[in-house]
C-alpha cells in the first residue's frame, strides 16, 4: 500500500505513431486505469481478432437467437465491421469526445435494424462471455468491472442517439 510499481511493458501499436509504443501498467493506485485495462486487454486479443468475432456472435445467437434475424448480411463481414468497431472504439477511449459522433451516429442507425434498448444488455452479455473465454486467468474482476464500464458508456451513447 502506498508504493506504486510499473509492470513488465506491453508493445502496442498507437494511431498516429509509425512504431511500436511501449506502456507500462503502474500498480498501486486506489483505483484501477479502467481506460487502460479496456486498451490492454483488447491488445492481448488482437492476434486472434477473427476468432474472437466469430466467438462472440456464436455466443450471441446461442444465447439469444432471436437475434440472427437483426444480421442480414453475410456474417464474416459482420464480424469484421464489429473488430473495427471495437478497435476504434477502444484505441479512442482516450479521447472519447472525438468517437462520440461516430457512436451518436451509429446509434441512430440502430433502430433502422430492429435493435432495442434491451438487445444492448444482451450483446454486453455474449461479450463478457466472448472476453472471458479468450483472456481467461487475464479476465480479472478489475478488466471485467471495467469493459462493463466501458460498454455501458458505449452503449448509453448510442442508446440516447437512437431515442432522439
Amino acid at each position: 500500500p502506498g508504493v506504486l510499481r510499473l509492470d513488465s511493458p506491453l508493445d502496442v501499436s498507437l494511431k498516429g505513431k509509425n512504431a511500436p509504443t511501449l506502456l507500462y501498467a503502474c500498480r498501486g493506485f486506489a483505483e484501477p486505469d479502467t481506460i487502460f485495462l479496456v486498451q490492454s486487454s483488447f491488445e492481448a486479443l488482437l492476434p486472434k481478432a477473427a476468432a474472437f468475432g466469430d466467438r462472440f456472435y456464436a455466443n450471441l445467437f446461442e444465447s439469444h437467437p432471436e437475434l440472427r434475424t437483426l444480421f442480414r448480411n453475410d456474417l464474416t463481414a459482420q464480424t469484421k465491421m464489429l473488430v473495427s468497431l471495437l478497435s476504434s472504439a477502444v484505441k479512442g477511449l482516450n479521447r472519447m469526445p472525438e468517437i462520440v459522433g461516430g457512436l451518436r451516429a451509429l446509434g441512430k442507425r440502430h433502430p433502422d435494424y430492429g435493435v432495442n434498448r434491451a438487445d444492448y444488455d444482451k450483446v454486453l452479455n455474449a461479450l463478457i462471455r466472448t472476453l472471458q473465454e479468450f483472456l481467461a486467468d487475464e479476465f480479472t474482476p478489475e478488466v471485467h468491472h471495467a469493459w462493463r464500464t466501458v460498454y455501458g458508456m458505449i452503449a448509453e451513447t448510442m442508446i440516447d442517439a437512437a431515442e432522439q
